[in-house]
């Protein structure tokens, strides 16, 4: 059996954004003792870079408590709860992942048992367009019913110090390692994956929301269960919403560019075909074990750019493409179209014979497992090195 992608990644909380780099140290005073009574601020004193919606739901008067306050319960987002501690036991002791803006710790529901991860943000790091863009998608996706292959937010608490996101836990890893896990799969077991990604683009287009950043690492498993593991979408540090009034532009510092379609480093607009072109990608890769702007795993993005800007088409004359079939190839090409205009759609994307499972062939690609842990490895072995620059 190939190995496992991404050993050394962390379980993390489906919606961890920037988990990946360490944690800046907080300062003692930050913390708040159990014994003390509560505080209350003037609204006057607002952290500017935390949503509007957000402050819509809160009391005249921020009031700090030994358990923090449940800030979507004035907008009836959350009905069950005044206090983070009223309906869940947090283990604070059980870090999940820790990164620039907090940590990720596991906590439980007290009526269900139900398992969350509860995602502990410094007020002193929530200035980031990351962290808003982030909270504000998170928000929209809840108010909107939410999809079972979204990683959701089920809650949010404040007190003065910290925000707490009680969000989907998500431990089965990528997508890509719950397909290998078994031994060489064929297109038919790759496109039940798939759809579940496009089901759940099709609903984030629907509510207004583009993630800008889908990537393999972006798509998990709920659980490592043969039958129980449903893909999840996560990490919203780079969406845009419609109708937010936010800047739509493609910002060289968010995103990954070795995902990007050719008219984002034109400049051009955020929009729901950049996410598009970025399944396209994802595709190919899950299909070959190859990047199709990167064959041999050894360019830097500055030369996948170049080559995307140069050439977009994506290789599937190759030979690493060859055993594909005309379906899959089709899909593909329809997904990665170089005039934004004519590509694909979500809904479209739903639709395709392919994602139906007509088309797919059922007969296993011979060492489909192998190459695809082996575009694991190059790619861990690349962010590596970044690091150590």
């Amino acid at each position: 059996m190939a190995s496992r992608l991404l050993r050394q990644a962390p379980i993390l909380s489906a919606c961890a954004v920037g988990l990946g780099s360490a944690i800046k140290s907080h300062s003692d005073s930050e913390e708040i003792d159990s014994s003390t009574t509560a505080v209350t601020t003037p609204t006057s004193n607002v952290n500017p870079a935390i949503p509007t919606t957000l402050y819509k739901s809160m009391s005249p008067f921020r009031v700090a408590y030994c358990s923090p306050t449940n800030i979507m319960l004035k907008s009836h987002r959350s009905r069950l709860s005044r206090t983070l501690d009223d309906k869940y036991i947090p283990d604070w002791k059980e870090v999940l992942g820790e990164g620039a803006y907090g940590t990720v710790h596991l906590a439980r529901e007290r009526e269900s048992d139900g398992r969350v991860a509860l995602k502990k943000i410094s007020k002193r790091y929530t200035n980031s367009s990351s962290f808003k863009r982030e909270t504000n998608a998170l928000l929209r996706i809840h108010d909107n019913g939410g999809h079972p292959n979204v990683a959701g937010l089920r809650d949010m608490y404040e007190d003065r110090h910290f925000f707490y996101l009680c969000l989907d836990l998500v431990q089965g890893g990528e997508m890509f390692e719950h397909l290998i896990r078994n031994g060489a799969y064929s297109e038919l077991a790759a496109s039940r994956l798939f759809k579940q990604a496009a089901s759940a683009l099709y609903f984030l287009h629907g509510v207004g929301i583009i993630h800008a950043d889908l990537k393999p690492e972006n798509l998990m498993l709920s659980s490592w269960k043969e039958d129980g593991g449903n893909v999840k979408v996560v990490d919203f540090g780079c969406a845009i919403l419609e109708g937010d009034g936010d800047d739509d532009s493609v910002k060289r510092d968010a995103g990954t560019t070795a995902y990007w379609p050719p008219e984002a480093f034109k400049g051009s607009p955020c929009s729901k075909e950049m996410d598009m072109w970025s399944m396209g990608v994802i595709l190919f890769i899950m299909l070959t074990g190859h990047h199709p702007f990167d064959l041999n795993g050894t360019n830097t993005d500055e030369e996948i750019e170049e080559i995307i800007k140069r050439n977009p088409q994506p290789p599937l004359e190759s030979p690493v493409a060859t055993h594909l079939s005309d379906s899959a190839k089709d899909l593909i090409k329809k997904l990665m179209t170089k005039n934004k205009k004519k590509r694909m759609t979500s809904e479209e994307l739903l639709s395709h014979p392919w994602i139906r499972g007509v088309t797919a062939r059922d007969s296993i690609m011979v060492d489909s497992d192998k190459k695809l842990s082996k575009f694991g490895e190059r790619r861990n072995e690349g962010k590596c090195m970044c690091e150590h620059v």
